[in-house]
């Protein structure tokens, strides 16, 4: 399978508390954004990170899971990165 191909499969799967990996991801999410006490499925919690509910699955329905890796994604690089760009 191409590249292209698996980020288009990975978009169309439905993020969902059941799987167990989804629910990692977002566990990781959280504590990636530098919140202590992961909230679990829903909270208003949540909304202090920019989700527009108390249930994160939702926001998350245009590109599933390719949305969830590439969010967490985004915030390891940028810990990462960070002492390397303050020099």
């Amino acid at each position: 399978m191409d590249y292209i191909q698996e980020k288009f499969e990975l978009a169309a799967v439905e993020v969902s508390w059941a799987n167990p990996s989804h629910k990692e991801l977002l566990a990781l999410l959280w504590n990636l954004l530098g919140n202590s006490d992961f909230p679990g499925q829903k909270a208003e919690a949540w909304k202090s990170l920019g989700f527009q509910g108390s249930d994160p699955q939702t926001d998350f329905r245009g590109m599933g899971v390719l949305a969830l890796q590439v969010g967490g994604q985004i915030r390891f690089d940028l810990i990462a990165l960070g002492p390397c760009l303050l020099g």
